[in-house]
């Protein structure tokens, strides 16, 4: 911010020379003249840079201590509109580009939400485009307060919302309702039933008549604990099953890996293009728009044009990095090759196990054929596989 105000300003890089270059440094500070940036050149001479009113209130004083000044540079607002004052053309040119600025900033280009995680970004800006606000809608336009009614009528998701609009920039800013834990109904009869297939090893029956026994296999699907409960006095009864079942259960994973394997070399060659986007529009600042590298990585990196102050234009500057490679064969060790598909292996065995589930034992066979190493991975496990489902009316009345 500092540098912005001096340039507006307008600033003076100083030569002074003389036999006490340092008296007179004195008495600009005793006279209010405020310098910056000193450099020492020699015994006798230095270097500063002043603001023009501080370059104006300085040259009375150097008679006083016999030392000489001598501009060596001229900088800022004021200089370079001295230097267009007769560019009448330029200076139109400048006038209208800051006209159109100031009448662009008027405008929304940039949608961005903030907050969400189940309800999709997508689905918020089509339900605000359906309201009115979209890329091109005139800021002033927006009742924010109405447009969040409107938004939590449509979205029933979403709790609370607010809008804040920053130039040509509006940040959608959401909180999501909290999911309310399904309360378990024990008016619905329902059975337990195997979420996997496995030997029962353990079984906490809470509700509901026993099928089988500990030590017994279970297909994927098997009923357990039933929701019809017999009576020789009061007849059959529905209720709702409930019971934890834990189970061993068995897994064969297996997976690959070549033991001679591609990586890149970036070599010191690359090449960029730059454009200037403004909406859905772009303007290449390049004529070849071809690449001349056979392999390479593109990187793409796009910048806000800011006006002080933080207010953002709509207009970015996208700079493509294309830097080239080649790729480099290497060959990875038969240990290290085996650690990577173990691992991968374990990391599998997670995703499917049920949750909180448990590894009893894990027997591993390593094979090596055409420069292919297999890993083969034997795993048993003990986890909770009960799950219920309603009864159905049939189920019901031939009970």
């Amino acid at each position: 911010m500092e540098n912005i105000v001096n340039s507006l300003r307008g600033n003076v890089r100083v030569e002074i020379e003389g036999a006490y270059p340092e008296r007179f440094m004195n008495m600009c500070a005793e006279n209010a003249v405020a310098f910056w940036d000193l450099e020492r050149v020699s015994e006798i001479c230095i270097r500063v840079t002043m603001h023009i009113a501080g370059y104006k209130r300085m040259c009375p004083l150097l008679e006083n201590v016999m030392c000489t000044a001598k501009t060596v540079r001229k900088g800022g607002v004021p200089f370079f509109i001295w230097r267009i004052r007769k560019r009448y053309v330029l200076i139109a040119g400048v006038f209208l580009l800051l006209m159109l600025v100031g009448i662009m900033t008027m405008f929304i280009w940039d949608i961005s939400v903030e907050g969400n995680e189940t309800v999709s970004t997508a689905e918020i800006l089509t339900v605000l485009e359906e309201l009115g606000v979209a890329p091109g809608t005139l800021s002033q336009s927006v009742n924010s307060e109405s447009l969040r009614n409107e938004v939590l009528l449509k979205i029933p998701d979403l709790l609370w919302m607010t809008v804040h609009i920053n130039g040509s920039k509006a940040t959608v800013i959401v909180r999501e309702r909290e999911k309310i834990p399904e309360m378990l109904d024990e008016d619905t009869p329902v059975t337990v039933y195997a979420a996997k297939s496995g030997v029962i090893e353990k079984m906490v029956v809470f509700a509901g008549e026993t099928l089988v026994s500990v030590g017994t296999t279970v297909a994927e699907g098997d009923d357990i604990i039933s929701g019809v409960v017999g009576s020789q006095t009061t007849g059959s009864r529905l209720v709702a099953a409930r019971a934890d079942i834990y189970a061993r259960t068995w897994y064969e994973l297996s997976m690959q890996m070549p033991l001679e394997t591609y990586a890149k070399r970036y070599l010191e060659q690359s090449d960029t293009k730059t454009s200037i986007l403004f909406g859905k529009n772009r303007i290449n600042l390049y004529f070849d728009g071809g690449i001349k590298y056979t392999s390479y990585d593109k990187i793409v990196k796009e910048s806000n044009l800011t006006l002080p102050g933080g207010v953002e234009l709509p207009i970015k500057i996208a700079t493509a990095t294309y830097t080239e490679y080649e790729k480099m064969t290497y060959t990875v060790s038969e240990d290290a090759a085996k650690e990577i598909l173990t691992q991968r292996l374990l990391e599998s065995l997670e995703d499917m196990m049920i949750e909180n589930g448990e590894r009893l034992k894990t027997d591993f066979h390593v094979t090596s054929e055409d420069g292919v190493m297999t890993v083969t991975m034997n795993a048993e496990c003990l986890e909770q596989i009960a799950k219920t489902r309603v009864l159905s009316d049939q189920e019901q009345e031939l009970d």
